[in-house]
């Protein structure tokens, strides 16, 4: 996996959430326990400059 520099979590609204999220070598971990149920957007932006964006469900 590319070294993952910053992850940003948020509502589908654009209300920042605040999650310590951790990197490993092939994988971001995000607790979000006390996390609200529903729909977020995380994106993750590497060193060499790619951006990934994924649609989180929370049940």
């Amino acid at each position: 996996m590319t070294n993952v520099v910053d992850v940003r979590i948020s509502t589908l609204t654009g209300q920042e959430v605040l999650v310590n999220a951790r990197l490993t070598a092939d994988a971001v971990l995000l607790p979000l326990h006390g996390t609200p149920r529903g729909t977020y957007v995380v994106r993750a932006a590497t060193s060499t400059g790619k951006i990934y964006t994924v649609l989180l469900q929370k049940n």
